[in-house]
């Protein structure tokens, strides 16, 4: 009995061997992202809510974020542990990722062939292993290739759960209790999280946050010509009508189609130049394409609407770009840690990165720790780096000025806080020059590390 047991045990581990070179693949590629700067924005933003929300403000109110709450809560996460390191920041998104090539890896060895499983599997490590679509940096996406999680993270996982339950509604032989046993799991969970934030913060202020805020940028990213837009509404139509003469197929790999349609179309309906857009396209994307082989005549017609709507989603989808200056640096990182010339490494990503470093490090020096600060910039990396408390509404300046109505609306705010210090950026007072004014009127040059500058309160002013 121990004998078969033990041969029944080594059979089970045999089987999920194929899975080590993706796993290798992944590890190796991640290696580099433990070792970025700060550099993302965007992860700045998120981190410095983060901390508001573990000194007690409570989210929408006093912690502005534009996300729902479990991605900031997501953040504190590695925050509250590690605290600034991006290394923290990066081992939640490894394990993410993780997660998903798992996930994945166990879909294709249902659907696919072995081979076919094992180049799926592959391929999904090198794409979010690589830093090709910024899988690395701890944004929602990042965290959306993980088991899907019902808006809690990302507006856009709306997307996907909307796919599943059309799925479910249509794969033949599944009961339509499954279905509604679905949809009160979304309304379960969605208000595990939704319900105590209403509390607190309140309707309008969430709805603002949530919906409202993103209507000025729906209107920024919306295509100028009527081609465009009737592009990107074609799309999921072609989808729809594909789920429903496809649902049939005797292959059950119709889903991954309809599910990688519905992802791609967030990133063409976005309309933005963010390779994180596509992460959560990737999985279905990657399992679709190696579902792909000889298709009988008979049941060719049924997938035409699905193969019509990939091929007219794809390109537009791909708006979202790669990042592949960020490959470059991650090319260049062995080299760069042998001969230590990190920081000049830290400066391929992004040239605010060592200036942040070399200001943070000023400011902590010179005893301005917890002073009154604005950081005009649309890095905020500064007020975690140099422990500088946050006055303005949000830390990202583009966000303040979205919240405020203009540059000069933000000016204002600043000029009545009266803070100690105000760190301008190039680009920053090159976008919004309203600053000037006070800058000139109150505040003299102390340090400047290019594209940094630090301009402290005149005594007296």
């Amino acid at each position: 009995m121990s004998q078969s047991r033990a041969a029944r045990g080594a059979g089970s581990w045999r089987r999920w061997t194929w899975l080590a070179p993706g796993l290798l693949v992944y590890t190796i590629c991640r290696v580099p992202s433990f070792f970025e700067p700060h550099w993302y924005t965007d992860e700045a933003g998120y981190a410095t809510t983060a901390r508001a929300v573990l000194h007690g403000l409570p989210l929408y109110t006093q912690a502005w974020t534009n996300k729902p709450p479990l991605h900031i809560w997501a953040v504190a996460l590695p925050l509250s542990l590690f605290g600034t390191q991006e290394a923290g920041f990066h081992a939640l998104t490894f394990l993410s990722g993780l997660l998903a090539f798992v996930a994945l890896a166990i879909l294709a060895g249902r659907l696919l062939s072995p081979r076919r499983a094992l180049i799926a599997s592959v391929a999904f490590a090198l794409a979010i292993g690589l830093p090709l679509f910024q899988a690395e940096l701890l944004v929602p996406e990042s965290v959306l290739i993980a088991p899907t999680t019902w808006v809690g993270f990302q507006q856009t996982a709306f997307s996907d759960a909307a796919v599943f339950a059309l799925i479910i509604a249509l794969l033949p032989g599944v009961r339509r209790r499954t279905l509604l046993g679905y949809g009160l799991g979304f309304v379960a969970v969605a208000a595990c999280w939704l319900t105590p934030t209403l509390i607190v913060a309140g309707i309008p202020a969430v709805a603002f946050a949530l919906v409202g805020f993103y209507q000025g940028y729906v209107a920024f990213s919306a295509p100028s010509s009527g081609l465009g837009i009737g592009l990107r509404l074609l799309g999921p139509a072609l989808a729809l009508v594909g789920a429903f003469t496809a649902r049939h197929d005797p292959r059950p790999t119709w889903p991954l189609w309809l599910w990688a349609c519905a992802d791609l179309g967030v990133s063409a309906i976005a309309n933005r130049p963010y390779p994180h857009f596509l992460v959560p396209a990737l999985a279905p994307t990657i399992l679709a394409l190696a579902s792909v082989r000889g298709i009988r005549l008979p049941f060719r017609w049924r997938l035409a609407p699905l193969a019509a709507a990939f091929t007219v989603t794809v390109p537009l989808a791909l708006v979202a770009g790669t990042d592949f200056n960020l490959l470059q640096a991650y090319a260049a990182w062995p080299g760069a840690q042998l001969s230590q010339h990190r920081t000049e490494w830290s400066a391929q990503l992004d040239i605010r990165g060592p200036a942040d470093e070399a200001t943070a490090a000023w400011l902590v020096d010179h005893g301005l720790s917890q002073s009154s600060a604005v950081i005009w910039s649309s890095s905020a990396w500064l007020y975690l780096l140099a422990d500088l408390p946050l006055r303005l509404p949000t830390a990202p300046i583009y966000n303040n000025v979205v919240l405020l109505g203009s540059g000069s609306a933000v000016a204002d705010r600043v000029d009545a806080m009266r803070p100690e210090l105000i760190v301008t950026s190039e680009e920053a007072l090159s976008q919004w020059p309203e600053i000037a004014t006070v800058l000139a009127r109150d505040y003299e040059l102390a340090f400047q590390n290019y594209p940094d500058s630090v301009y402290l309160r005149r005594p007296g002013h």
